[in-house]
């Protein structure tokens, strides 16, 4: 390894530790690197001169000196925000997140006239690009299959009960692109979305994780794989895509609370063969379907995957903030990749 390329790794490696790790001391970083303190003091002047970093009041939270406390540094969440969507059935779910990864603010606007999504979410944006200027990028999680080099697929969205029309992702996300040209707009899988948004959330760091996506809105089963830490797209962007013959799973009332466990009993050979092939860590299941499930059907439905090969974890919080974030996410390090990359070029 070349030292601009390990520089640029170690670069990484402190961006992600004050994601994770939060505020902390340069001798905190120089621990969770493990890097020499000279190196982090180096990396640590870089990253300030991007605004990247900045000083941050108090003791991190392990800081339990005696006598002058070290400066904290962290991520400078005044200098770099994202703003993450989910598109789902009847709403658009809009959050602002910081540098470090943490939600700012959220809303969700409700979508009463399918017809107007394209103007509802342009206009969306439009107000939380002027109320936010620090916004750099901005994240989109949809139902859909993305290519690796950004084409959409499979971006319709059929009429559910009481709806009146379909949408087509693949026209209006490049109405969106063209409509702010100052800012990136990144468009990714909402399974692939929920992946990135646990693998952060629950500090799996590089291990290997499976995730599925139960959804009554927008109404599907998706996957998201994340191998030694990076999100799996596979050759051209469908790892993951669940397909099912339609000899269980018709609509959303199969997903609904009481047919719950018999729909996951009949994903189980499913989830056991994805397990043995991936070699997971831990395997994830969320998504709106479980939105309402309460502990004991969460400790039923674990039940249920007792015989799969690693820790199981069911998600049952409010899930529709996990695509957005995990969309943001995926902006953040396009952000910071871009960052690292302007500090390389002066070596």
């Amino acid at each position: 390894m070349n030292k601009q390329h390990e520089r640029k790794q170690n670069l990484f490696r402190v961006v992600e530790a004050l994601q994770l790790g939060g505020p902390m001391t340069q001798s905190e970083l120089k621990s969770c690197c493990a890097l020499q303190a000279s190196t982090v003091s180096y990396l640590v002047n870089d990253l300030r001169s991007f605004n990247l970093i900045c000083e941050h009041e108090g003791l991190p939270a392990g800081e339990k000196k005696v006598g002058k406390p070290g400066v904290v540094i962290g991520l400078d969440n005044s200098a770099a925000c994202f703003l993450g969507i989910y598109l789902i059935d009847d709403a658009i779910e809009m959050s602002i997140y910081g540098l470090d990864g943490r939600m700012i603010e959220c809303e969700r606007h409700p979508i009463e006239d399918d017809s107007m999504l394209e103007d509802t979410l342009i206009s969306c944006i439009s107000i939380q690009l002027k109320n936010h200027p620090q916004v750099r990028k901005v994240g989109i999680a949809v139902k859909g299959i993305i290519h690796n080099d950004g084409r959409l697929e499979s971006g319709n969205r059929y009429p559910s009960p009481g709806r009146q029309t379909h949408w087509n992702f693949l026209s209006f996300v490049d109405n969106i692109r063209k409509g702010f040209p100052g800012y990136e707009v990144i468009v990714e899988n909402d399974a692939n979305c929920a992946a990135l948004c646990y693998q952060f959330e629950d500090r799996l760091g590089d291990e290997t994780s499976v995730t599925y996506v139960l959804n009554t809105r927008p109404f599907g089963i998706g996957l998201g794989l994340m191998v030694n830490g990076q999100l799996f797209r596979g050759s051209d962007g469908c790892a993951g895509e669940y397909y099912e013959d339609g000899s269980f799973l018709k609509d959303e009332r199969d997903l609904s609370a009481d047919k719950l466990e018999d729909t996951l009993g009949r994903l189980s050979n499913h989830m056991k063969m994805v397990c043995y092939l991936m070699n997971p860590a831990r395997l994830i299941i969320c998504g709106s379907a479980l939105c309402d499930a309460d502990s004991h059907l969460a400790e039923r439905l674990k039940n249920i995957l007792s015989n799969l090969p690693c820790d199981v974890e069911v998600k049952t919080e409010a899930h529709f903030n996990a695509p957005a974030r995990g969309a943001a996410l995926k902006a953040i390090d396009s952000f910071v990749r871009e960052i690292i990359g302007g500090i390389e070029r002066r070596w």
